[in-house]
């Protein structure tokens, strides 16, 4: 029994001297602090948020440049009235305007381009010095032109198409037809082109007409007058042109107009006045 008590003792003895023995473990060695590197400077790097007690700097505000208005408007003003001007100087009597035989003006997209004609109309003195003139704009060179110049009764059509009475009716269509010119705007040449003139026969007036006679085949209607369209400038019938009864007449006439309605220029006397109103 006393030899298991020293055994254990002896056990016990050993166990302690074992722990004695054993080393605590060593603390890990201390890290050196570390430093953040400054950030290199460049371009490509944000700018730096303001602190908050600072707000961003606020551009400069440049005043407003008033708008520059377009010349073109103005600059066609100024040549529609240095044109009126010229005419309103150049009348033997220029307060002959303020009669109702006298030169008329008016503002009037004839052309339908979106762009205002100058429309003069003369009606006093002789039969020559009768006429109606539609002025353009070359805004190139700051200055007017006539786009057609015709006698002074002209019909105006919403689609731009023109037609201009003749001062005679020298042919044979008697009082059914006073004889016209058909004209259409040409975007290529900025004036008015010729189309088409129209005459007419009679054939009460007359069976023969400049050695030829009157065509009775065309006259399928039996009426005795017929339509001569003439597209070659300068012509008269019955010699030129291509003779229509009234109902292919009317059929031309319908493709040509292309179902336009009349309509025209709201002219005013020409007078000093008047002149300066323009804007």
């Amino acid at each position: 029994m006393k030899k298991i008590i020293w055994m254990l003792l002896l056990c016990a003895l050993f166990c302690a001297l074992t722990a004695c023995g054993e080393k605590e473990p060593s603390a890990p060695p201390a890290q050196p602090d570390v430093v953040s590197p400054e950030p290199p400077a460049g371009p490509d790097l944000p700018p730096e948020a303001p602190s908050p007690d600072e707000s961003p700097a606020k551009p400069e505000v440049q005043p407003e440049e008033p708008s520059i208005p377009t010349t073109a408007w103005s600059g066609m003003l100024a040549a529609y009235q240095e044109v009126l001007e010229e005419i309103y100087q150049s009348s033997q009597d220029p307060e002959q305007s303020q009669y109702e035989n006298g030169p008329s003006f008016a503002l009037y997209d004839a052309d339908r381009d979106g762009v205002e004609e100058l429309i003069v109309r003369n009606t006093g003195g002789s039969m020559a010095d009768m006429w109606t003139r539609v002025y353009g704009y070359n805004e190139a060179s700051q200055t007017a032109y006539i786009e057609l110049e015709e006698f002074s009764s002209l019909y105006w059509y919403d689609n731009g198409i023109i037609e201009a009475a003749w001062s005679h009716n020298q042919g044979m269509a008697g009082d059914k037809l006073w004889p016209y010119n058909v004209y259409q705007y040409s975007a290529e040449t900025g004036k008015y082109e010729l189309t088409a003139a129209v005459d007419g026969w009679d054939k009460s007036l007359s069976d023969t007409w400049s050695g030829t006679s009157f065509p009775d085949d065309v006259d399928m209607d039996g009426d005795g007058f017929v339509y001569y369209v003439i597209t070659e400038e300068g012509s008269y019938a019955p010699d030129y042109g291509e003779v229509m009864d009234n109902a292919d007449y009317e059929a031309w006439r319908e493709m040509n107009l292309q179902g336009a309605f009349p309509t025209g220029p709201d002219l005013v006397p020409l007078t000093k006045e008047n002149i300066a109103l323009m804007q």
